[in-house]
């Protein structure tokens, strides 16, 4: 899975860790994993949130699951690399990135 967005605060990525966490779980469910990548816009904060995305992951025992990636300009070639695109995010209806 992908998840494609800068490391922002109410961006979805920790519904998507908790979503994860649970499909690891289903005995259907053999290989999966997630990728992110983003950037942080020049904040310190956005740079905080991302450690606090993976200290969960690490708490929550998906940390073997997850990558947490840098912002890429290989867009396409990162879309095409995976089956599935997610986007949880709190403020935006339609993302661009999953259309």
């Amino acid at each position: 899975m992908l998840y494609l967005a800068n490391y922002i605060d109410g961006k979805g990525q920790l519904h998507a860790l908790k979503a994860l966490a649970a499909l690891k779980n289903q005995p259907d469910v053999k290989n999966i994993a997630m990728n992110f990548y983003g950037g942080f816009l020049g904040l310190k904060k956005n740079e905080e949130y991302k450690e606090s995305l993976e200290k969960f992951a690490m708490e929550i025992g998906i940390s073997d699951k997850v990558s947490f990636n840098d912002k890429t300009t290989a867009i396409e070639s990162v879309m095409k690399a995976h089956d599935v695109g997610l986007n949880f995010s709190e403020s935006e209806s339609v993302s661009r990135v999953t259309l």
